[in-house]
């Protein structure tokens, strides 16, 4: 998926090539091992994120609002909005307008698992600077978390998904 050696992955999500290694694999035994049910939902989790990043990195607003829920509510911790008055957002269209405006490092982002979710990192160069937590029911997402916290970023499991 990502194009990427273990190597690579290992320092993107800071871990050793074989720990990275291992999280793949578990990742794929989880992915095989689920009932069709669970391998169904990670499919239809993936089509909605592609969806979502490509309407993202085409600065497409009308197409992101369509894959996010109305009242789509983002939540970034202290790390990944420091900048920011609130650091909560609510409304797929409040959200979008400003998400179109700074898509530039949506280049760097990419579909993967993220302690057994379909979520997206973002690593620019190869290191992970944040992951987007999402909350996905049926074709729309719900819900996102904006986590750059290392420490919290080191306790994750990251895989890249593989042809899930």
């Amino acid at each position: 998926m990502f194009d990427l050696s273990f190597d690579e992955i290992a320092g993107i999500v800071g871990r050793s090539p074989e720990a990275a290694r291992q999280l793949a694999s578990r990742a794929r035994r989880r992915v095989r091992g689920a009932d069709t049910g669970a391998s169904d939902a990670v499919r239809r989790q993936r089509k909605v994120v592609e969806g979502f990043l490509a309407a993202l990195r085409a600065r497409d607003l009308e197409g992101l609002v369509a894959v996010l829920d109305p009242e789509f509510s983002v939540r970034a911790d202290a790390v990944a909005a420091p900048a920011l008055p609130s650091q909560d957002i609510h409304g797929a269209e409040n959200w979008a307008k400003q998400a179109v405006q700074a898509a530039r490092g949506a280049r760097f982002a990419a579909p993967a698992l993220v302690d057994g979710s379909v979520s997206v990192v973002i690593a620019p160069r190869g290191r992970l600077f944040r992951v987007l937590r999402l909350t996905i029911e049926g074709d729309r997402i719900m819900a996102m978390e904006v986590i750059g916290d290392p420490e919290r970023l080191a306790q994750m499991n990251i895989a890249p998904l593989e042809n899930a």
